[in-house]
């Protein structure tokens, strides 16, 4: 690694949340600590959780069929790219769409099919698929790049910014299309329930509170969101807007986890956030803040925190570890891209996003969480955590221009 490789920027950014369209609406809620819970439409009968971030209204291009006849995860999906893709004011005429990529991510895409009677919709059948609203920001961008989905569970979405990253650097790519989206689905409540991650726990209060002592699970929410990643002198050439770099990338994989669980220990997480240092060219030291991918769970939390405090050790005071999954909830694969989004906007803004809730830290994990208020700091360098169930980690760095 050189200093002198490709530079990866943010040139773009398109967001849906239970909040609303858009980044401002985002950031705002973020910052007044509104969380998005509240009662779902989903049918959540057996469980005591009954409470989420649901995405109720969307406006789309309702004279498109290829819009129409998609499923709430496809609309989402291609409504944040689309987003993207004007946030960016990329011009097509002025595009060489065989250097344009399209990477996606979803956790459980759209997991439910209506029937009917006892024939599936040939038309509507084809929208199940995961990869077919990467699929449709493509057909709608014209892009020839490299195009898939990546289906690794709640790191999906970073795991496409790691991938857009590494085609940018090598030359394949000057831009790529990255993002997530999941939605809310029975299957999702009842999966995160069988892992006894669903919150409530126990019988207690619905709520989410990471790494609180008290914590007692996560609660699920909807979410899609898209980056457009440029090479830096590209983005110049066109007088983009930058938002911030991507400076690094770090990956793993839980050997010792079971299928679906967490390695307690935490020790590959923190391989994962070694890589993503030696890969920005940065060291512990350079790192201000970090958002966590800590989301109420009591084996999640703890090993992050394990992680977090194995890795920076006499460096703990100086660096503000947060989680916005108390205000926006575990957003499955967007989780990852919603980090993102939020480290741009606190290195733009020197504002970290509290954790709305947190009283108490679990006895030896007490690190320096940011609680219940936003806490104003010069903050250059933010590292981004995502975990998925079942073993992926993804370590991503941000910094300013």
């Amino acid at each position: 690694m050189t200093e002198n490789r490709r530079k990866v920027v943010v040139t773009g950014i398109g967001i849906l949340t239970p909040w609303g369209r858009g980044i401002n609406l985002f950031w705002e809620n973020l910052l007044a600590g509104k969380p998005v819970f509240r009662e779902v439409s989903v049918n959540t009968t057996p469980l005591p959780s009954k409470l989420g971030g649901e995405i109720s209204e969307f406006n789309y291009e309702k004279s498109n069929p290829l819009f129409e006849r998609g499923n709430k995860f496809c609309k989402l999906s291609t409504i944040a790219g689309e987003d993207a893709v004007k946030d960016a004011k990329l011009s097509p005429s002025k595009q060489d769409f065989s250097k344009i990529g399209i990477i996606g991510g979803t956790a459980l895409g759209h997991p439910t099919i209506k029937q009917y009677g006892d024939m599936i919709n040939p038309i509507k059948s084809q929208y199940i698929y995961s990869h077919v609203a990467v699929g449709l920001i493509c057909v709608r961008n014209k892009v020839k790049g490299p195009t898939f989905t990546i289906c690794s569970g709640e790191a999906s979405g970073s795991y496409a910014v790691g991938w857009g990253l590494e085609f940018i650097r090598s030359g394949r790519c000057n831009i790529v299309i990255a993002g997530a989206s999941d939605v809310l689905s029975r299957t999702a409540y009842l999966h995160y329930a069988s892992l006894e991650e669903l919150s409530p726990i126990v019988e207690a209060e619905e709520k989410c509170v990471p790494f609180d002592k008290e914590r007692n699970g996560l609660i699920l929410s909807e979410a899609a969101a898209y980056l457009i990643l440029e090479e830096v002198e590209h983005a110049k050439a066109r007088g983009a807007n930058i938002y911030g770099e991507i400076a690094g990338y770090g990956s793993s994989h839980d050997t010792d986890s079971s299928l679906g669980g967490i390695d307690p220990t935490g020790k590959d997480l923190e391989l994962a956030m070694e890589y993503a240092l030696q890969d920005s060219l940065l060291d512990k030291i350079d790192i201000d803040a970090i958002y966590a991918a800590a989301n109420g769970s009591k084996k999640l939390d703890a090993a992050e925190a394990t992680s977090i405090k194995n890795l920076f050790r006499n460096r703990l005071k100086d660096v503000s570890v947060s989680s916005i999954k108390s205000i926006a909830g575990e957003s499955l694969s967007a989780g990852g891209i919603l980090n993102i989004i939020a480290a741009l906007f606190t290195i733009n803004q020197d504002i970290i996003i509290p954790i709305v809730g947190f009283e108490k830290a679990d006895q030896g994990l007490d690190l320096n969480y940011v609680s219940n208020s936003p806490r104003r700091a010069e903050i250059k360098k933010v590292m981004c955590n995502s975990v998925s169930y079942g073993g992926n980690n993804v370590s991503l760095i941000v910094r300013g221009i």
